[in-house]
Order: C-alpha cells, then structure tokens, then sequence
C-alpha cells in the first residue's frame, strides 16, 4: 500500500492511499501528467495562490518559471501566469557542507605532559651547564692564586740559583730595575 500526502498551509494533512503490491516495484519517479489548481475538466475549482508545489524533490513551479523551462513543464489555460510567493518565504536549502579533512585527534593531557618533559631536560642541561661553569671558575682561580705570593718581589731573571741578592744582581739577565718617579699633569 502507497500513501501520499497533500499539505495546505494550515489545513489538516490529507492522506490518499492507493492499493499497490509491494512486489510492483512502483515508484512515482516517472509522472506524465500533474494538475495544479484548476484544469479543463472541472466546473469549480481552485481559486487563490499557489507558492509551492514539491513532488518527491521535484519542483514543476520552480521549473515553469525557469528562464529556459523543460517542454514537459507548461501553463495551461488563457491567463497570464506570474511567479508569486503569495506572502510565504520561499523555502530554501541549506548549502551543501564543504568537505574537509577532520582535524587530528590529539590528546591535550599527552601534550600537557610533553611540555612538560621538555621543560624538565632543559632546566636539567642548564643546571647543569651553570653548575660546570661554576666548578670551572673555581679552579681557575684556585689555580691562578697558588702560583702568586702575598706581595709583589723585584727579583731580577736569570739569577734563581744565587745565595745572596749581591750574586743575583750580578748574574741577573735583566740588570736592575730602578725606575725613576715621573710626575704627569692632566
């Protein structure tokens, strides 16, 4: 058994069924002939605005008033027949979703804890640097300083192997230092 429905604006639906096997395989894709309104056979009949028509997707109005209609699709009648939307907003389609690639599926938890560690490796090396750079300085100069005596000596080169300062002088390479004091005006 096949239903179909007819819907007017706020009228109760009504509901024709027809008796046809299933095993028939009918469907309604295929259709000759479709009166809206009043045709040539009727005395009385439908008197007003028609907005709408929609058959299994198909709009035959939408399709008469096309710059180019399909010959199938066509008025009948002596009167001039205009396209009018008798007071109702035109149904329109929402437009078609652009397919896309979804985005990845990450788990910010993971992210979290993946900064996390790099966080942890980098403050671990630069500890670690600062604390080699420490350790460098120290011995540097603990090293420098050892070498150094408490006060500054004018002892002369080359005379490390004499007894007394009188043999050093006369064997040091350099001679002796004895500056004489100069006095500079700025």
């Amino acid at each position: 058994m096949k239903c179909a429905q007819l819907i007017v604006d706020n009228y109760e639906t009504q509901e024709y069924r027809f008796n046809i096997k299933e095993s028939a395989d009918a469907q309604f894709n295929n259709i000759q002939y479709m009166y809206v309104g009043r045709n040539e056979s009727m005395a009385e009949g439908f008197v007003g605005c028609v907005s709408r028509v929609e058959f299994d997707d198909i709009y035959p109005l939408k399709l008469l008033f096309q710059q180019d209609p399909p010959p199938n699709v066509r008025s009948l009648g002596g009167g001039v027949l205009h396209e009018d939307f008798c007071g109702v907003e035109p149904v329109t389609h929402p437009p078609e979703a652009v397919e896309t690639r979804p985005p990845p599926r990450t788990d910010l938890q993971a992210e979290r804890d993946y900064h996390k560690t790099d966080e942890a490796i980098l403050g671990t090396v630069l500890a670690f640097i600062f604390l080699l750079l420490v350790i460098v300085a120290v011995v540097l100069v603990r090293a420098l300083s050892r070498h150094k005596g408490e006060y500054l000596t004018q002892e002369e080169r080359g005379a490390d192997g004499a007894a007394d300062p009188d043999a050093a002088a006369l064997a040091a390479a350099t001679g002796p230092r004895v500056t004489k004091r100069r006095e500079f005006f700025i």
